[in-house]
């Protein structure tokens, strides 16, 4: 069933959040020399953080980010190995 403009809200949506994730990433950039203060600085770190924890691409619990041989990293290489022989 198709339903009406949830492609272009989807594809605005995760613009939006990449583009807020930039905006974090060169803010810290152009804080360099230190200028900024620790609030402003914190606050670019916060947009970014948060950026980074919308990414449905690279979607892992933090369990498995900590542990290699955890259930979801073999079943997600599992993927991996038969889409490649697959190829």
């Amino acid at each position: 069933m198709f339903i009406p403009y949830v492609g272009p809200v989807y594809t605005g949506a995760s613009v939006l959040v990449n583009a807020i994730g930039l905006f974090g990433t060169l803010g810290k950039i152009a804080n360099i020399d230190n200028w900024m203060d620790a609030d402003t600085a914190k606050r670019f770190n916060t947009l970014e953080g948060w950026s980074k924890s919308m990414n449905t691409l690279d979607s892992k619990s933090e369990y498995a980010k900590q542990h290699m041989w955890s259930i979801e990293n073999i079943i997600g290489l599992t993927g991996d190995v038969i889409t490649q022989l697959k190829e």
